[in-house]
């Protein structure tokens, strides 16, 4: 995404918590962060308005890195612009300010879904299923990430940091 908005005229910026991250970096700015989680917020505030950043876009919003940019976007104005991780739907992708899930400002009441009104909008290029495609992407982004992981000493994972796990069919 970061390439896509690059050429057309925007100046991306992406922060990089692991070596997977670091990995699949497509900005025009890169950084690694490697201080502690306890930092994040006074570093990710000054990274902020040092680069006056205007929106700041999110792979899933229950990561500890996430959760905890968010009151600080809030406080600068910034966008938070967050895409759902975890539906498998063809051609579909949901992206929505402030959150998703549990954090979605939607009305999912009874009364919001009856009122609400929809648009299907069909994809410029349909994507055919990925599923290899995804287990390829996960797994160079882990074994990057493991073997990057001393550099970033500090970085606190969601989940079991590890790409055998991870790739296991059995983990929780």
């Amino acid at each position: 995404m970061a390439r896509e908005f690059s050429t057309h005229g925007y100046i991306t910026h992406k922060i990089n918590f692991n070596g997977g991250d670091r990995f699949y970096s497509g900005a025009d700015h890169c950084m690694d962060y490697t201080g502690s989680v306890s930092q994040w917020p006074d570093f990710l505030e000054s990274y902020l308005l040092k680069h006056q950043i205007r929106a700041v876009f999110l792979m899933g919003d229950c990561r500890l890195y996430h959760r905890l940019a968010k009151p600080v976007c809030e406080r600068l104005g910034v966008q938070f612009m967050v895409f759902e991780e975890g539906y498998l739907r063809p051609d579909t992708i949901t992206l929505e300010r402030g959150g998703v899930n549990d954090l979605s400002a939607l009305d999912f009441s009874l009364i919001g879904l009856a009122s609400a009104s929809s648009q299907r909008l069909s994809a410029e290029v349909p994507m055919p299923p990925s599923m290899s495609h995804r287990t390829r992407y996960a797994a160079l982004y882990y074994w990057a990430a493991w073997f990057q992981r001393e550099h970033f000493a500090g970085y606190q994972h969601h989940r079991a940091f590890s790409p055998v796990v991870e790739l296991s069919l059995d983990h929780k």
